[in-house]
């Protein structure tokens, strides 16, 4: 169902006696509306139609909401997705679940809100969710992206594939205390910080992190680590990453804040290029790549094309980049031979680039 134009005129007269006319234009398109609606019992959203989300969507405890692929949901501004119980969301290359905002106009000319970050709010897996999945979906410009709430990390709360978290006046992903695996998805630009992750367990394989959120300066970092939440202890059982990059516009992109005790802290980075200063000891980071920021080529020069008049930023792979062909095959060929576009890595030369995405 296409975004139809709607126009109309006013016509009204001054007290000189002329009569002035205002052009008034809208957007329209068929949708099913949920208002406030609570899934109560396991449910199917499928529809050639948007789903229109007013008040929020909440999933009950138990219950399981599965999502088909090329499903549209529209949030209005103070909307938000709360998963008490299982969220699939399963898309495929071709036909992807799409999470926005349900502003169809432009602020400006070239800009359309749907590329303007706060539109609605954003997705919550509270303490009782587990065995949640996003494969092949995009969840953009909202107040937040995805947050998980402290659970037991003996079960696994979320699995992102193939994805796409981007645009957030918050974080992208704020994760506390819970099993997530992210791999082959793009997590970009926020005013907070990409992924925020305080203790559990986390392991992102193939993903590109980069914070470039054009709006504001004071922006958060691509990947922070803790160990605490307002002073309460949360053990970082693990939080590694291979094949990654973790890039943006500072000079450091990567920050850890630790209690100072026995709380444990593990990280690892595997195979990843990083946009932060080198270490003496790479213990924790085997055959990564730590970008200077004084070369002609990190942080943006990375990615093919950002065009911030337009708000369009494609973060494939610059032929320059040093993601290229500097990724573990070993780790390739477990988790992602294909790329998150579909495209073949070890096909011309037995070599994969460091990312979600192999150079086209």
């Amino acid at each position: 169902d296409a975004v139809r134009t709607v126009s109309d005129k006013i016509s009204f007269m001054l007290e000189s006696g002329t009569i002035q006319t205002v052009t008034l234009l809208g957007y329209s398109q068929d949708v099913n509306t949920l208002s406030n609606l609570v899934i109560e019992k396991d449910t199917v959203l499928q529809s050639t139609r948007p789903f229109h989300v007013l008040g929020n969507l909440k999933v009950a405890k138990g219950k399981t909401l599965s999502i088909a692929p090329g499903t549209v949901l529209l949030f209005s501004p103070t909307s938000e997705m709360i998963v008490d119980g299982t969220l699939k969301a399963l898309g495929t290359l071709d036909s992807a679940i799409v999470f926005r905002g349900d502003r169809l106009d432009h602020m400006f000319t070239n800009q359309p809100y749907d590329r303007i970050a706060g539109q609605w709010k954003g997705i919550t897996f509270t303490s009782t969710s587990f065995y949640n999945t996003f494969d092949f979906c995009d969840i953009h410009s909202g107040c937040y992206g995805i947050k998980c709430d402290s659970s037991d990390i003996s079960e696994i709360k979320l699995k992102v594939e193939n994805s796409i978290v981007h645009n957030m006046k918050g974080d992208c992903m704020t994760l506390i205390n819970s099993n997530v695996f992210v791999g082959n998805s793009q997590i970009t630009n926020a005013l907070g910080n990409c992924i925020t992750i305080r203790g559990g367990n986390n392991q992102f394989v193939h993903c590109t992190i980069g914070n470039f959120y054009p709006f504001e300066g004071n922006r958060g970092k691509s990947v922070f680590l803790y160990n605490s939440l307002n002073g309460r202890r949360l053990p970082l059982k693990n939080a590694l990453f291979e094949n990654c990059i973790i890039s943006g516009w500072s000079d450091d992109e990567l920050f850890a804040s630790f209690l100072d005790d026995n709380t444990a802290k593990i990280y690892l980075f595997r195979s990843c290029l990083l946009t932060t200063p080198a270490v003496e000891d790479e213990t924790d980071y085997p055959n990564s790549i730590f970008e200077d920021t004084k070369d002609s080529v990190w942080g943006s020069k990375n990615f093919k094309k950002f065009d911030y008049d337009n708000l369009v930023f494609d973060f494939r792979l610059d032929s320059l980049s040093k993601a290229r062909n500097n990724a573990d095959i070993s780790i390739t060929k477990q988790y992602y031979p294909l790329d998150r576009k579909g495209k073949a890595r070890l096909e011309n030369d037995n070599k994969s680039d460091i990312g979600c995405y192999e150079f086209e």
